[in-house]
């Protein structure tokens, strides 16, 4: 029984000295850590950021004043790289309903608010009298359009290939393609 109070006693000290020399590496961890913060005190990596100047990225930067008074200063708040931009009005022809200035990705016009003005011989009486004089007077379509060339081939494709002129097995027939019988 005496032996077991001895390995006890013996196991208690050697915990104590194993938890004194955790202690003591805490100790020597910390001092590193206090020592290291104390020798970089004053140059942080925030505060080495903010000790730089920081770059005015978003202004103008001033010009000097001219020495010729009659030069006028350029305006400070303007680019020079950018023109002015430039209106043209738009010349409108009442008679006219150009639609060259739509695209296909263009939403339809409402009723009630259309982009364009439709023209007056586009508008009732004068539609209807025009239309019918249209039906009963067509235009001849030999003077508006006139004849189409049909194009040369042997222009466009002026290589000739062999394999062009070689008949496949595709052009051979030795069979008929329906079946005698079956009727469809």
């Amino acid at each position: 029984m005496e032996k077991i109070k001895e390995l006890e006693k013996k196991r208690l000290i050697e915990e104590e000295k194993r938890k004194l020399e955790l202690k003591e590496r805490e100790r020597a961890i910390h001092a590193i850590v206090n020592k290291h913060n104390m020798s970089t005190q004053g140059y942080t990596a925030t505060s080495a950021v903010s000790s730089l100047p920081k770059p005015n990225l978003n202004s103008t930067q001033p010009v000097e004043q001219p020495v010729n008074s009659q030069e006028k200063m350029p305006n400070p708040d303007s680019y020079e790289m950018t023109p002015a931009k430039k209106y043209f009005p738009n010349k409108i022809s009442l008679e006219s309903y150009d639609i060259s200035d739509l695209r296909s990705d263009d939403s339809t016009d409402e009723d009630d608010a259309p982009k364009k003005k439709v023209p007056t011989w586009a508008l009732g009486a004068s539609l209807k009298a025009a239309l019918i004089q249209q039906h009963y007077h067509p235009p001849d379509l030999n003077l508006l359009f006139t004849e189409i060339v049909p194009p040369d081939l042997n222009e466009l494709f002026i290589k000739k290939k062999a394999r062009f002129n070689k008949r496949t097995s595709s052009a051979i027939w030795t069979s008929p393609i329906l079946k005698p019988g079956m009727n469809f």
